[in-house]
């Protein structure tokens, strides 16, 4: 079976974005409507960060902050890692758990964000293939001692 890539894997829904100076009440909000759990923090620049429901429940909620005056600047994750859209879903899968998040934003070539991959858009057979990734990458590390 041929590898699907993550441009083919994308969810079709239009691509949500905030900006840095938005406020945390704003993105969940607007994350709550599109029912997705993250968004693109762009500014005139492009693409500075992701905010998720992990962030705004860890930096805020469990930290008794004020989503209608905290900025998702405070909260985002910056500079995230991003992944190209013909990257195969396995290699993404991959590179998620080894740095332990569960969204991803895709880029094009030109590094203009395409949308954000989540592990729910993932096969079963895509996750098996991550796992064998992994077991290389370990058999690999563990040989170079």
């Amino acid at each position: 079976m041929p590898q699907r890539t993550l441009a083919s894997a994308l969810p079709q829904q239009t691509l949500l974005t905030v900006s840095p100076d938005d406020t945390v009440q704003r993105s969940a909000v607007l994350m709550a409507q599109a029912r997705c759990g993250s968004a693109l923090v762009l500014d005139a620049t492009g693409l500075v960060g992701i905010v998720t429901e992990r962030d705004i429940l860890n930096k805020v909620i469990a930290e008794s902050r004020t989503p209608d005056t905290t900025r998702v600047g405070e909260i985002m994750t910056p500079k995230p890692i991003c992944a190209r859209g013909d990257m195969p879903v396995s290699y993404a899968l991959f590179t998620m758990r080894e740095y332990g998040f569960r969204h991803m934003p895709v880029v094009d070539r030109n590094n203009r964000p395409i949308g954000v991959f989540s592990i729910r858009d993932a096969l079963p057979e895509e996750l098996a293939g991550a796992d064998e990734i992994e077991r290389h990458a370990e058999y690999v590390a563990n040989n170079l001692r």
